[in-house]
């Protein structure tokens, strides 16, 4: 049996929050005596912040298309402007066609819109990995290749963090890589989604993949902190304490991908770490 992922293609979700600007007039130059002091920049003349989402479908708010959805992405831009009293504009790369950290890694040292993109970014969001560390894979008798997943996503989530610090050359970033949650408790088939007949899980499925994922998202996590990165931890949010609560107010119909609640859950819990070294 194949876990079925319903991380389907759907357009580019790309979100601009316009910047604002200021400007000045000219006029004759003050003598000493006669010249006031410099004002105090406000926020709104502060220069713009940007922040750059990339990921998968969580980010790009895939799955069914019944509701039109806010990525995190923007309201993690929307907190950043409140808590920095700065501009703060905001574009979402992040795709729903099944990318993984290997396609990830592509696009971010080949394609020019992502290199543009993450060398004016201040801020960048990162969800990236399942897709390739399990969506493969088949349950029972597939050991082998949950772990090719797992060796191979943190090693391609390295490189990219890499490329992001080599683009930015030295300048402060506030960078925020995501785990993933467990869609599957509470989902009560494995073949809904796909239009055949319930097929209830196995019993022994649940405290495999629980396990599975709790070792991935560790893994995530250290390559996160190792390259001064903060990782956000969604599957205490979205499955409890314990990591065995169904997250299915959170979820779209598919069970797999956040509803609006769940994308503003995300925003909440990246933007609760703060956008050090920014503040």
């Amino acid at each position: 049996m194949r876990p079925h992922r319903a991380f389907m293609v759907i357009p580019l979700a790309l979100v601009l929050l316009t910047a604002c600007s200021s400007s000045s007039s000219g006029g004759p130059i003050a003598s000493p005596s006669s010249a006031m002091p410099p004002a105090a920049a406000t926020p709104s003349q502060a220069p713009t912040l940007s922040l750059v989402g990339l990921g998968d479908s969580i980010p790009g708010t895939g799955g069914p298309a019944d509701t039109p959805l806010v990525s995190y992405v923007a309201r993690v831009g929307e907190a950043a402007s409140k808590a920095l009293g700065r501009t703060v504009a905001v574009t979402n790369l992040a795709t729903n066609d099944g990318v993984g950290s290997d396609g990830l890694l592509l696009r971010v040292r080949n394609d020019p819109v992502h290199r543009a993109a993450l060398a004016a970014a201040d801020i960048v969001t990162i969800t990236i990995g399942t897709n390739d560390w399990q969506g493969a894979c088949d349950w029972p008798g597939d050991d082998p290749c949950w772990a090719r997943g797992l060796a191979a996503v943190p090693k391609n989530l390295a490189a990219i963090l890499d490329e992001i610090r080599d683009l930015r050359t030295g300048r402060p970033t506030a960078i925020r890589v995501t785990t993933y949650y467990d869609s599957y408790i509470g989902n009560p088939t494995n073949l809904t989604l796909v239009g055949k007949p319930d097929d209830p899980w196995p019993s022994a499925f649940h405290p495999f993949y629980r396990a599975a994922l709790e070792t991935f998202n560790k893994t995530i996590c250290g390559v996160a902190e190792a390259h001064g990165a903060i990782c956000v931890d969604l599957a205490v949010p979205f499955n409890g304490p314990s990591h065995d609560g169904p997250a299915t107010a959170l979820l779209l119909s598919d069970h797999v991908h956040p509803n609006q609640a769940g994308q503003d859950l995300i925003a909440k819990t990246i933007a609760a770490t703060g956008f050090a070294p920014l503040e």
